[in-house]
This record gives C-alpha cells, structure tokens and sequence, in this order.
C-alpha cells in the first residue's frame, strides 16, 4: 500500500495534473498550494516509492463546535492505473484520522449524477444520498448529488473491509 501524507509543494503540478485528467471541478496550481498551507483544508497524497504519486484528497475541516471537525470532501482522484485498489479508500481514512473527525462527525461530499463508478465506490462506504443540487455543474451542465456519512460509520465500514476503489 503506498504511503499517504501531507502535499507538499513539489507534489502541486501532479495534483493539478491528475485533477484536470480526472474531470474534477477546475482547480489550479495556485489553488491547490493555497490548500496546502491552509488551516481549514487538508490536502493529502498517496504515492508509492517506485511509481511516484497515486492520488489525492482535499477536504475542508468544519469546526463542529466540540473541538473536533465535520470534513467536506472537495476532490478526490486516483491515477486510472492504480483504480480499485484502496487507494481511494485509505485517503478518506487518512482524511479522517487526520482532520480531528470523531465517530459523529459528519463527512459530506458532492459527485456528478453520472459518476456511477464514484456514486458506487461512496454507497459501499457507507454514504447516503443526502439531496440533489440541480444544474450545480457546468460544461457540461449537470446536477450534483449531495452525499453524508457519520465518520464512525465511514471507519467501520472501511475496517470490515469496504476497499475496492472505483475511484
């Protein structure tokens, strides 16, 4: 399994790089280091030694008032030779453990209805659908699910085994 930690500044180009060929929500260069150095974001990475990096998560820390965080995921991507291997799996629970979550925490994230494959990788995890967001996306334009976990959930469902990536 390769290594998840923080981004640092020479990982920017590939996150730009591997969010752009993903069909993530644009984010530039510039955003992703203002993310990077940020207080309410965590933007991690998994890579492994021989093949360099493998993906990412950014997420937002919402302060839930009890001196732990709710985490909004904002992008996660994999490189598509390294799909359905838990990567994506052990960013979220490096998310988790790493943004002060507690087992009630909540843990939101938005996807395009036609992503059947992450629709399919996040309800195996454990998320529900919590609302759609009609025409949120642009080119094209389309709607966007709003989906929600408990964090304990999303770590339990993970532990007995939830690993297969579609993402």
């Amino acid at each position: 399994m390769p290594e998840i930690d923080r981004a640092t500044e020479s990982d920017l180009d590939q996150i730009a790089d591997l969010s752009a060929r993903s069909g993530l929500a644009f984010w530039s260069r510039e955003d992703y280091a203002g993310a990077a150095v940020s207080q309410n974001q965590l933007l991690l990475v998994a890579r492994s030694a021989s093949e360099g990096l493998l993906g990412f998560i950014l997420v937002r820390l919402l302060a839930s008032g009890t001196g732990t965080c709710d985490i909004e995921v904002l992008n996660i991507a994999v490189e598509p030779d390294h799909k359905q291997r838990g990567i994506g799996t052990s960013l979220i629970r490096s998310a988790l453990e790493q943004g002060n979550t507690n087992p009630e925490s909540q843990v939101l994230l938005e996807v395009r209805a036609s992503n059947y494959s992450a629709i399919g990788f996040y309800r195996r995890l454990g998320f529900k659908e919590q609302s759609i967001r009609p025409a949120y996306y642009r080119e094209p334009v389309e709607d966007s699910i709003l989906f929600g976990a408990r964090a304990g959930d999303l770590i339990l469902n993970i532990s007995l085994g939830a690993k297969e990536d579609a993402i």
